[in-house]
């Protein structure tokens, strides 16, 4: 589904703690990739997972000794369960620290629970979801015009992962990609497509059949990567002065 290559930036924006929503259409591998990435997260930590349905692996994490909570909420289809709330689910977790935050599926009025946690950084470490949607702006279409946040709240996203099935020249065959690994700026005001508030940092190459580097990441053009670099630098100028000592 991936390369080594965009494997390791994931690896390297979960080691960042970032907040990375991966989107795609129905049977599109969002929740496959959601799982994978959780392995990026250092065991240490510990995992808060909301999901209305089961389906990340979070057996197979625990016996890797995960330290994983997961939160069974009530469907947004469902309004009479004795199941908890996705919104009630994120705003519980606020209260158990320095966890990192996995939501199963963006779907509902938990969106703006979410992006409430997201934006004040009540959880300092990972937050990660899915949602549908094929395209960065797609997204925050979605996001912002469906599930009522504000588009100023929508910057606290920082990463979105397009995934979405590639056919064969016959419409016989398909197989699951990631399309696109994008970045989202924080200096627009409205519109992130009309105010380049996307970077596509690696786009996939149907000729190739590969996920590439775009030139905006080969000429070191992200934000993101920018920041935690930085914080790694300082992190590393602290460890060298302490040994100084």
């Amino acid at each position: 589904m991936i390369n080594d290559f965009a494997a390791g930036l994931l690896s390297f924006l979960i080691d960042g703690s970032r907040t990375l929503l991966v989107a795609g259409t129905r049977s599109s591998g969002k929740t496959s990739l959601l799982g994978s990435l959780m392995l990026e997260i250092i065991p240490k930590f510990r995992v808060i997972v909301i999901e209305d349905s089961l389906e990340l692996p979070i057996d197979s994490l625990r016996k890797l000794n995960y330290d994983v909570l997961r939160m069974k909420v009530r469907s947004a289809l469902l309004k009479t369960t004795t199941e908890v709330s996705a919104e009630d689910g994120i705003r519980t977790s606020l209260r158990l620290g320095d966890s990192c935050l996995i939501i199963g599926e963006v779907r509902s009025v938990e969106a703006k629970a979410l992006y409430e946690a997201m934006r004040i950084g009540a959880l300092a470490n990972v937050v990660a979801g899915t949602i549908h949607g094929a395209s960065p702006y797609g997204v925050f279409d979605r996001v912002v015009n469906d599930l009522g946040v504000p588009a100023t709240s929508f910057k606290a996203t920082d990463i979105i992962v397009i995934c979405n099935p590639i056919k064969s020249p016959d419409g016989l065959h398909s197989w699951r990609r990631v399309l696109q690994i994008s970045e989202v700026r924080k200096h627009w005001k409205e519109d992130p497509l009309r105010e380049k508030g996307f970077v596509d940092l690696m786009k996939y190459n149907v000729e190739t059949d590969e996920l590439e580097p775009t030139e905006d990441l080969k000429n070191g053009d992200s934000e993101i990567i920018k920041d935690i670099a930085a914080n790694v630098k300082v992190k590393l100028g602290i460890m060298s002065g302490l040994k100084s000592l």
